[in-house]
């Protein structure tokens, strides 16, 4: 079955930390080839990853606060 738009940006954040599971993971990969939309809004979740990341990595906070801010990032999309 192919992946819908909205399937696809549900699951972007997942695949981008890559905690997803190889058949779904392929499948975001095949939508993401085909659909510029998704390609884009992956690139910029990709970028935000980074830029997270690397400010992170300069600034310490509780795992705790990681957690809360993922699980909102999840429950926006």
């Amino acid at each position: 079955m192919k992946m819908t738009c909205l399937e696809a940006v549900k699951r972007l954040v997942d695949y981008v930390h890559s905690d997803i599971e190889t058949p779904d993971k392929d499948q975001i990969a095949k939508h993401l080839s085909e659909c510029n939309s998704c390609c884009d809004r992956f690139e910029f979740e990709e970028k935000l990853v980074q830029v997270v990341r690397s400010v992170s990595q300069k600034e310490k906070c509780p795992a705790s606060l990681k957690t809360s801010i993922m699980g909102k990032i999840k429950e926006a999309l």
